[in-house]
């Protein structure tokens, strides 16, 4: 008798049904597989590196953290995945740069720590960052591959980095600490490079909402590259032996509570804090700087004989509050104007005017009731005298087109 297979409807539809199951079955298994792990996560060897994107291929945003540390470990391609993290520790590997985590757009905590191979960093991906800390990697020569990195909302710390030579990379970093509302400050640290030389990749910098921290580095001879910098909340610099000058912070307006300045053996002037608008909360000390004998800007001119101006150990001419006196009565006034100067006043007392922009006159006459005082006329891009303009009675009249600064 011929035997009829499936000859039931009913049993014909059963393995179907079963087929259903261990597909649906498999699908879950599979997504389980593809999410990120649920603790925080350590891995010690490179192999360990290359499983998490085997174990994880759909992690991208993790909300643990993800400590890396191994001298096998040699590259991060495991890694490659992640485009948000809540923390990321790597230290102790051979990697040479951070290449792996090219997809990292921002992290809340990034530590990079004692690479010995480290040249560059090669986070191409990253824009923001909560904590960054950058430290005694050494053989650490630049920041390139943080190009697109526009803020750090907490700390910033690049320290004891021996080899590092400049900040190229941080091109596009404009402020660091906004919005931060802590117990303790955030904070940029520039501390310990010795072969730091070159501020110039910050020429986006336009605020700090924190404590500025420049001490240690031993070959920056100024602060070039800081020039938009208009907002620091307190400002330390110390012992930076090849220290000249502060060039560098003349867009510097408000240093909201203190500036300390101590220790730098070769700095002999304090020439690049001609705008600083304010007297910080909590006082001006410049003390032990032993070849600095020019004190006398602006901003601490106009708050002498305040007590919140502190000066000690400095060269004649900046050693105490007397000799800070003395030079502020020597030097011509200065007067400053944010953006353009319209004169049309007859009577000019002597001094330099200076306006970022440009300075128009009305037909301004600069009579005897200045003397022979010396007038000086600066600005940045334009200086047009209209007609009716004239100087008498010996007073002197010079015309600078130049960048801003006044001594």
């Amino acid at each position: 008798m011929e035997r009829m297979i499936f000859s039931n409807p009913q049993s014909m539809h059963k393995p179907k049904f079963f087929f259903a199951i261990f597909a649906l079955l498999g699908c879950f298994s599979s997504s389980l597989q593809g999410q990120c792990p649920l603790t925080d996560v350590t891995l010690n060897t490179q192999t360990d590196v290359d499983l998490f994107i085997v174990q994880y291929p759909n992690c991208t945003h993790f909300t643990k953290s993800v400590t890396v540390t191994g001298s096998g470990i040699s590259n991060l391609a495991g890694l490659a995945n992640l485009q948000e993290v809540a923390g990321l520790y790597i230290s102790s590997t051979s990697v040479q740069d951070l290449s792996g985590l090219a997809s990292l757009s921002a992290a809340d905590f990034l530590d990079i720590a004692s690479n010995g191979s480290m040249t560059s960093l090669g986070l191409s991906s990253l824009s923001n960052c909560r904590y960054f800390n950058i430290t005694d990697n050494d053989e650490l020569v630049s920041l390139a591959g943080l190009e697109q990195l526009a803020s750090v909302e907490d700390v910033f710390n690049i320290s004891w980095n021996d080899k590092l030579v400049s900040l190229s990379g941080l091109d596009n970093l404009a402020w660091v600490g906004k919005g931060i509302d802590s117990d303790d400050p955030p904070e940029f640290r520039l501390r310990f490079n010795p072969m730091l030389i070159d501020l110039t990749a910050l020429l986006s910098m336009q605020y700090v909402d924190g404590d500025l921290i420049m001490t240690h580095n031993t070959s920056l001879q100024q602060f070039h590259g800081l020039e938009k910098l208009s907002f620091v909340r307190y400002l330390a610099i110390s012992n930076n032996p090849a220290l000249l000058d502060l060039s560098g912070l003349e867009g510097l307006g408000n240093v909201e509570e203190q500036i300390s300045i101590s220790t730098n053996a070769n700095l002999a002037s304090l020439a690049g804090l001609y705008n600083l608008s304010n007297v910080p909360t909590s006082g001006i000390g410049i003390n032990g700087n032993p070849k600095l004998s020019f004190c006398a800007v602006q901003p601490i001119c106009a708050a002498l004989p305040s007590s919140l101006v502190y000066a000690s150990g400095n060269a004649p001419g900046c050693d105490g509050i007397a000799d800070l006196q003395n030079a502020c009565l020597a030097i011509t006034p200065c007067f400053i104007f944010e953006d353009h100067l319209d004169i049309d006043n007859p009577w000019i007392r002597g001094g330099v005017y200076l306006a970022k922009q440009s300075i128009h006159s009305e037909g301004v006459v600069l009579s005897g009731s200045i003397g022979a005082e010396a007038v000086y006329f600066q600005a940045k891009n334009e200086v047009l005298l209209k007609p009716g303009f004239e100087v008498k009675e010996m007073a002197e009249f010079t015309i600078a087109i130049k960048d801003t600064g006044c001594q």
